[in-house]
């Protein structure tokens, strides 16, 4: 099984969609934090701009059933919008702009479009370490991984002045190789 989650209408082939939101037409209806699989049973999750959504401790939680439902060396393609960078391009005086807040706060469109995280590179490699997961390699939608595009937000970009573009998002290919070895109080 392959688990897209808070797909948020985002398709991949082979994958089923999980979303809260029902008119995002979902294969499964469900809130994440209450959903449940098979242990072992999932080869790979693709959860991209979703864990923000979350406060820390429910995400460092969902992290934690992400690894009891995954097999074995199975995958977890994660992607958060990149903290840090986004407050530098706020503090350069080029990030006013709906584009930027909406990464860092949410689009605020409906009840649950709001991010209650942030996530540096340095937080999320020791929040996913201490979850059970080995960080295999970055990877970006539309060059490496084609069949994953769409309406995905792992694909985003800024311009800079300059012209210089840099992706405004973690992306990151994990790989579970063990239990988690914290377990969050839920």
């Amino acid at each position: 099984m392959k688990l897209n989650l808070g797909a948020h209408g985002t398709r991949i082939p082979g994958f089923s969609n999980v979303d809260l939101l029902p008119e995002t037409a979902p294969d499964i209806i469900a809130d994440l934090l209450s959903v449940e699989f098979h242990e072992g049973s999932v080869e790979e999750i693709y959860c991209s701009h979703t864990l923000e959504h979350f406060s820390y401790v429910a995400a460092w939680y969902l992290l934690e059933k992400f690894n009891r439902w995954l097999q074995p060396g199975g995958t977890l393609w994660l992607a958060v919008p990149d903290f840090e960078k986004l407050c530098r391009i706020v503090i350069a005086g080029e990030g006013d702009s709906d584009h930027i807040r909406g990464l860092l706060y949410g689009g605020c469109h409906y009840e649950t479009d709001h991010h209650k995280s942030g996530w540096t590179r340095p937080f999320l490699r020791e929040t996913l370490e201490a979850r059970g997961y080995e960080i295999v390699d970055e990877w970006q939608p539309f060059v490496e991984n084609e069949e994953r595009n769409g309406s995905d937000a792992a694909g985003v970009w800024f311009e800079w002045r300059s012209g210089e573009r840099t992706s405004l998002s973690l992306n990151w290919k994990c790989r579970k190789v063990g239990p988690s070895r914290v377990l969050t109080p839920w």
